[in-house]
């Protein structure tokens, strides 16, 4: 087992939702409702983590009690405790950025001018209509702003009236 291997489990496990932006040079994570930057090292956490997977995928190859799981089992675990140091978290995570799978480009970010980012999910400016957060919609904007499809406003309602009857004003007194 190598350093490549960890990247590998790293992919496998966490490119759902953490992604490296490779033109920015940076990791984004879902939110659940969009991608945000990592701004607090979330990369090096998610590569204990793997470690820790693999420590307790080798836990249960030993419970195969099988010669070829026992073996697995021990390369897993050395290799599991071993990656465990600062430097090699570091290099499986910079090996992972290397990965097509962990990788975006910015201009995948916030591409459909038709789905507007808001605090509770995108909506659909072409039905206004409040969906299903994706991951694949890379939305990073969002308004900061709870959609309420039955919310009002007084305000713009009164100026749209108000456009709409100078319009006409207007329009009458030009033709007459």
């Amino acid at each position: 087992m190598c350093i490549r291997d960890s990247a590998n489990r790293f992919d496998a496990i966490h490119s759902a939702d953490h992604r490296y932006l490779t033109d920015q040079g940076r990791w984004l994570d879902f939110n659940g409702i969009r991608w945000e930057p990592d701004t607090v090292d979330r990369s090096l956490m998610l590569a204990i983590a793997v470690t820790e997977r693999m420590l307790a995928d080798a836990a249960e190859l030993y419970e195969e009690d099988t010669k070829a799981a026992r073996y697995e089992a021990d390369q897993l675990n050395t290799h599991g405790y071993k990656s465990r140091s600062r430097g090699r978290l570091r290099a499986m995570v910079e090996i992972a950025q290397a990965l097509p799978t962990m990788q975006v480009q910015s201009d995948q970010l916030d591409a459909d001018p038709y789905r507007l980012g808001c605090e509770n999910g995108p909506v659909d400016l072409k039905t206004g209509n409040l969906v299903t957060p994706e991951r694949d919609y890379f939305i990073t904007k969002s308004t900061g702003i709870t959609f309420d499809p039955s919310a009002t406003c007084p305000a713009w309602e009164r100026f749209v009236l108000w456009a709409m009857e100078a319009t006409r004003r207007w329009s009458t007194s030009f033709n007459g």
